[in-house]
Order: structure tokens, then sequence, then C-alpha cells
């Protein structure tokens, strides 16, 4: 066996565990590391929440002095197209096989 065979041939590792069950998991999979990304994600969510109704804001209409006007505005309107955008899916979705025509 030379040199070029073993970069060809699998490992023991893989010849052992064939679903990759025994690898190394990376720091976004470990379910500790996950949650301080949620706490982290929310705490920062909080805190500019709160900025809103501390920071003096000057609005065009009267509805947007309000402190969270733009998170609750975005939130509706995100909701609005992915919920739209399932409908759209329905009108505008092609067969499988559409290409192989």
């Amino acid at each position: 066996m030379n040199e070029h065979d073993n970069a060809i041939a699998p490992s023991q590792d893989a010849q052992s565990d064939p679903a990759g069950e025994d690898e190394a998991q990376g720091f976004f999979d470990k379910p500790s590391t996950r949650r301080a990304v949620w706490i982290i994600l929310i705490g920062l969510c909080v805190v500019f929440a709160l900025a809103g109704f501390v920071v003096d804001l000057h609005g065009y209409f009267p509805v947007e002095s309000f402190g969270v006007f733009y998170a609750i505005f975005g939130f509706v309107s995100f909701s609005f197209i992915v919920l739209a955008g399932q409908h759209l899916r329905k009108i505008l979705m092609r067969p499988e096989d559409y290409y192989d025509r």
C-alpha cells in the first residue's frame, strides 16, 4: 500500500462508525452554546426595546413615537411576508418535472 492508497482508503474511524456519530461537536452544536446564544439574543432585544422608551423619538406620525413601534411593525411585516409567500407558492409552484419536458 503506497501513500496514494492512504488518501483514498477510509480511515479506521469511518469504518467503525459509518454514521459519523463519534465526530466532535462543533461550537454551535453544543446545547449550552445554543442556549447562551438565545439568552444573548433575547437580552439584546429587551435592551434595545427598553432603549426605545429612553431615547426621545421624533416620529412623523404620533404612533412612531411609541418606544417599540418599529419592533412591532417589523415583526408584523415579516410575518405577513412569510404567510403571503406560503400562499403565493401554491399559485406559482410548477410540477417537479417542469424543466424536463
